[in-house]
């Protein structure tokens, strides 16, 4: 369900940086402050870019701004 929701976001923002806090606040709304990490997050966004690839989409892929956030180019 958190990588749908990420994933939703990205597609909505398309060509556009989400931020980290972005994502979060999306992913865990009102318990933000209680389950963020940057770590979570990253393991999120490994397992979302792994089940993309298995499924053969390879045009459009998740980039990492660093310090940032993620951007989804199509």
């Amino acid at each position: 369900k958190q990588e749908l929701n990420v994933l939703k976001l990205l597609i909505k923002n398309k060509n556009k940086v989400v931020t980290f806090d972005e994502i979060a606040e999306n992913i865990w709304q009102e318990k933000v402050d209680d389950k963020f990490s940057l770590e979570s997050l990253a393991k999120i966004i490994q397992n979302l870019r792994s089940k993309i690839r298995n499924q053969g989409i390879k045009k459009e892929d998740i980039f990492t701004k660093r310090g940032n956030g993620y951007l989804l180019l199509g």
